[in-house]
């Protein structure tokens, strides 16, 4: 819908502490609204917006047809319409029994979306989450922890096998495709952005901050297959990893405080491990301590979107 500007409206004096403003016919009947009707108001300084409540959550439904398809692009289907909000993915087609399985495999993996109907030529999934129970620093807090018990595993003296890794990574995936969906449903709503106590520029620096948090996940589960597989230098690259936490620490105290001048100096530090860390990939001696490196240097790099994102956002 295009932005439409009525131009002013006059105050009216009603009652001793309040004063109205018409709203107008074409605009009441878009939004089918009538005399009593509720509307959501939100107020900021020099702006107040009237929302209409039966928007919060606008109902969207994907029919996925299962025939002549891959199982690949079956999967890219259901994760890319799960992020884009739709609440009710519909699967149909003559080979749905074929991909059944795999298609309750994958829905495992979103947060929320339950199977409530299946038949032979038919499989209905609903998102049963209650936004209203959802809080975006909540899902940071715990993407952060996962995230942390990876770390502090692979620079134990014994690492835990990179299988344990994998489960991790697994629910952090999760927990990005679940705050994905509500930070676009913010985007796309008003009223779940008010609800959610985010803006617009808040969402789009926490879904930044959100990818960041998943992609390190996956850097630490190749390099606790690439610690297991070195040959030799083991230490030293579990010595790095030590360095790259402690950054990754400070990245985290620097973020939830909003400490601006600590984020500065943080990305100083990591530009100057990063130089280290180039030279210790130009030095390897065999391709798994190579790969180590590397993705040290990705966690490093993806720490500086972080950083950037509190000094911006304060």
């Amino acid at each position: 819908m295009v932005e439409e500007h009525l131009g002013t409206r006059k105050l009216i004096k009603f009652g001793t502490n309040s004063h109205v403003i018409s709203i107008p016919k074409n605009w009441l009947e878009t939004n089918k609204l009538k005399k009593g009707d509720e509307l959501f108001v939100k107020m900021k300084p020099n702006e107040i917006s009237f929302l209409v409540k039966e928007s919060t959550n606008p109902r969207k439904i994907e029919r996925i047809n299962c025939d002549k398809i891959n199982v690949w692009s079956m999967e890219t289907k259901i994760i890319s319409s799960y992020k884009a909000n739709y609440d009710t993915i519909i699967f149909e087609g003559k080979e749905l029994q074929k991909y059944a399985k795999e298609i309750k495999n994958i829905l495992q993996r979103l947060p929320g979306i339950e199977i409530i109907e299946q038949s032979s030529n038919k499989i209905i999934a609903k998102d049963l989450i209650d936004i209203n129970q959802i809080t975006v620093s909540s899902m940071i807090n715990r993407m952060d922890m996962l995230a942390r018990s990876m770390f502090q595993d692979l620079v134990k003296d014994n690492p835990v096998k990179q299988l344990i890794l994998k489960e991790r990574d697994k629910e952090l995936n999760r927990l990005n495709y679940l705050l994905t969906r509500t930070l676009r449903m913010a985007i796309e709503t008003p009223i779940i952005a008010s609800k959610l106590k985010t803006s617009t520029l808040e969402a789009y620096h926490v879904e930044k901050i959100n990818w960041v948090l998943e992609k390190i996940g996956d850097y630490l589960k190749r390099i606790a297959g690439d610690i297991q597989r070195a040959k030799k230098d083991e230490k030293m690259i579990v010595l790095n990893l030590k360095d790259v936490y402690q950054k990754y620490l400070g990245t985290m105290k620097a973020y939830y405080k909003k400490d601006k001048e600590t984020a500065v100096n943080i990305e100083s530090r990591i530009r100057q491990s990063l130089k280290q860390i180039t030279k210790l990939v130009i030095s390897a001696e065999e391709n798994n301590q190579m790969l180590a490196y590397e993705n040290l240097k990705n966690i490093l790099r993806d720490l500086k979107v972080i950083n950037r994102s509190t000094i911006e956002l304060n």
